[in-house]
């Protein structure tokens, strides 16, 4: 738990006006009425019926001089800043269940990390959108989730996990009561691990992923002799399942990994486990088989990570 801290985060989602009632039902909204509106160039005073200009219309609403502020981008993008506040996972998770987002991310309160006051100066990753770059945590909500390669992938990442309703994922990347320089060590690891499950927004559409596609299975189907199969590869096979790009006609539930060294299968079955993909193995009688069936990596939390969760 942090006490006294600026809490700010960004979420995304269908509506802003959907997210801005449920924000305010929730308590994670500022107290009372801005003084100011920014929009554009021009900086104007905020009316009583400032809740309803923030539903329909895009800007920057000031709530005094600190770092108090709700910035709104048109239709689908929220940020909310609170001075004063006390962080604490378990409680935030609870008050987000009324709000219909996609995805939060959770800015850092280590004003240091990018202040120049240590070694360097660090900007965690963004969601991209105009996001916040992560800090302590971020969430996903229904279908935010298929922002990452595979659900499993947020199983089993060096971060602590909560799980809300309604089928909401929140993770905290480090121990909310650590200095800036253990924070930011901790934090850097489950960062770089989340991106690199990171989905884009959109097909790139210049992907070539090479396999054999199967309309009675609706899988596409790549055999493997003799090679390693790399990051790049993998993310791209989930990217061709995300955004369906063989097209209508060919649908594609999963992607399936074959191979015919049992070596070889093994060195790749957790990569392709968190990807959610299958695997099997061709054995000496020719029959394939799936061996991805019952398998679970060990999770292995950070050390910080309270042992109930």
């Amino acid at each position: 738990m942090a006490s006294g801290v600026i809490m700010a985060m960004t979420l995304s989602g269908d509506s802003v006006a959907d997210i801005l009632v449920g924000l305010r039902a929730s308590g994670v909204f500022p107290a009372g009425k801005p003084d100011t509106i920014e929009q554009g160039v021009k900086t104007l005073p905020a009316g009583d019926d400032w809740f309803q200009v923030a539903q329909k219309r895009a800007g920057t609403f000031m709530f005094g001089e600190g770092h108090t502020f709700l910035f709104i981008r048109q239709p689908d993008l929220v940020k909310v800043s609170l001075e004063g506040q006390v962080i604490e996972p378990v409680a935030l998770l609870g008050k987000l269940a009324q709000v219909p987002f996609e995805l939060a991310s959770f800015t850092t309160f280590h004003h240091d990390w990018a202040s120049g006051r240590m070694d360097e100066v660090y900007r965690g990753p963004s969601f991209g959108k105009l996001h916040s770059p992560l800090g302590w945590g971020c969430a996903f909500r229904g279908k935010g989730h298929q922002r990452m390669v595979s659900r499993r992938w947020l199983e089993f990442g060096p971060w602590r996990m909560l799980h809300g309703d309604p089928d909401t994922t929140l993770l905290q990347f480090f121990d909310l009561a650590a200095d800036a320089t253990t924070a930011l060590a901790q934090a850097r690891i489950g960062h770089e691990r989340l991106i690199a499950g990171l989905l884009p927004e959109t097909d790139p559409e210049d992907i070539d992923l090479q396999g054999l596609y199967s309309k009675q299975q609706r899988k596409l189907i790549i055999t493997v002799k003799a090679r390693t199969i790399s990051a790049k590869e993998l993310r791209e096979a989930a990217i061709v399942r995300r955004f369906q790009s063989f097209g209508k006609d060919q649908p594609i539930d999963n992607i399936v990994y074959v191979f015919v060294d049992e070596a070889e299968a093994r060195q790749h079955l957790e990569a392709m486990w968190l990807h959610g993909f299958e695997v099997r193995l061709i054995g000496d009688d020719g029959q394939e088989r799936r061996i991805d069936e019952g398998f679970t990596p060990r999770v292995q939390r950070p050390a910080w990570v309270p042992a109930a969760g």
